[in-house]
């Protein structure tokens, strides 16, 4: 029987469907996640309200990933019978001259995926809300959107249950050996042996993974929320135009 375990379910919960496609599949596959805390928990990358979804990527790699997800968060949708991913679209914006905004753009032409190249005027005029000012190129990308965290993350774990995985929590991991035929993890609640290892430790990669001498940098990624003014007209007004009006992000203080 073939064994796959996955480590770390808060940061990585998406790969509990790679699990259950294993279990579909291949009859004789055991999928057993771990995860040191409760699923759901908020230490991870993916608690709260809503995560970016995004295709706007320096590097094609994650930008084929993204395209290729948005088939899985569907299935899941359909699987869950709720609603998780929201493609409102996403205005991408930056001073002329960025070079990491027009490797973006280069990203998206060479893969033929949709996109507008929009002057300030432009959004303006689409987004009458929105105001860029002059020196600025735009980029609207209309597969992005947000993602419902932690229902996601439920939709996750109850559809991987559902195909019979097997899911620990509360398990820390001590130590991991890859030197063997098989990798060998050492946990707080005993020794397990597996075929395939998917590690996901996301803040923790750095302990999880002293043994493999990765080059890893943990960098905080700090999320915002703002309460408005008039919270009731707020969400009324939301909910008349989510999905005509995109999410914004400036590119000219770094990130991918």
């Amino acid at each position: 029987m073939l064994c796959v375990l996955i480590i770390g379910l808060a940061s990585g919960y998406g790969s509990l469907l790679h699990g259950e496609g294993l279990f579909m599949h291949h009859a004789e596959t055991l999928v057993v996640g771990l995860d040191q805390y409760g699923i759901g928990h908020a230490f991870g990358s993916s608690h709260g309200h809503s995560r970016v979804f995004r295709t706007f990527y320096y590097d094609s790699i994650y930008a084929t990933l993204a395209e290729a997800a948005l088939a899985g968060w569907r299935e899941l949708e359909a699987l869950s019978g709720e609603q998780l991913l929201t493609l409102n679209g996403a205005t991408f914006f930056a001073q002329r001259g960025n070079k990491l905004f027009d490797q973006n753009v280069r990203v998206l032409q060479d893969l033929k995926m949709p996109f507008e190249l929009l002057s300030p005027v432009q959004v303006s005029n689409r987004f009458p809300a929105l105001w860029l000012p002059t020196g600025v190129d735009a980029c609207l990308a209309p597969r992005s959107g947000f993602l419902v965290a932690n229902r996601s993350v439920r939709a996750h774990v109850l559809q991987a249950l559902r195909f019979g995985v097997t899911i620990l929590e509360g398990v820390c991991i001590r130590h991991i050996d890859v030197s063997k035929d098989g990798p060998e993890i050492e946990t707080s609640a005993g020794r397990y042996r597996c075929d395939r290892l998917i590690v996901i430790p996301g803040p923790w990669a750095l302990r999880t993974l002293v043994d493999v001498s990765l080059p890893l940098k943990v960098t905080r990624q700090q999320k915002f929320y703002f309460r408005p003014q008039h919270p009731s007209t707020c969400i009324r007004r939301l909910r008349q135009t989510v999905l005509r009006f995109p999410m914004l992000r400036s590119h000219d203080q770094g990130g991918g």
